[in-house]
């Protein structure tokens, strides 16, 4: 497996940290720009981008998304203003195997978001980010429910795109 990376020009640098900051809190894309040089990197059909030698986000659905390499290189994602859904350990083994996640696994909610934003989820006991997903239900729908399909799991740790970017 052949991975094929290039330094991006200022130009494209500039242009990729503006489309994150219309996604992402400022100070979370400030803080990981701070890791190092931004490189474009492409591993069989998987578009990824390399900060500072860390593999730090995928293209997902033509959408920038944090990896789990990024996410555990930080230290305290909660001020950094993502949003963050803790799961109970019985749902870990479920997300980590790639199921979406279920309203019922959910212990808490940390920051509020909207149908379709991206999310961190943490497992209960560690506080360790196991899986990055798209939200299928707002924080407030979330909140008022008691059952359903509640994130759909894009990234989680021990998938394809985990194990490619190990490097």
């Amino acid at each position: 497996m052949r991975i094929k990376r290039h330094y991006l020009s200022k130009r494209d640098s500039k242009k990729f940290k503006e489309n994150l900051l219309r996604i992402y809190p400022k100070t979370f894309i400030e803080d990981v720009l701070k890791l190092g040089a931004l490189e474009e990197a492409k591993v069989e059909d998987v578009k990824f981008y390399i900060i500072g030698g860390i593999p730090a986000f995928i293209i997902i659905e033509d959408k920038p998304i944090p990896t789990l390499q990024l996410l555990l290189k930080l230290k305290d994602l909660k001020s950094y203003g993502l949003p963050i859904v803790v799961v109970d350990m019985g749902a870990v083994s479920r997300i980590i195997k790639g199921a979406d996640v279920m309203v019922p696994g959910i212990m808490r909610l940390e920051g509020s978001f909207n149908v379709n934003d991206i999310v961190v989820v943490i497992d209960e006991k560690y506080g360790k980010p196991i899986a990055v997903c798209t939200a299928l239900m707002s924080y407030d729908e979330i909140i008022a429910s008691s059952k359903g399909k509640a994130l759909k799991n894009l990234h989680h740790i021990g998938d394809k795109l985990w194990k490619t970017l190990r490097y």
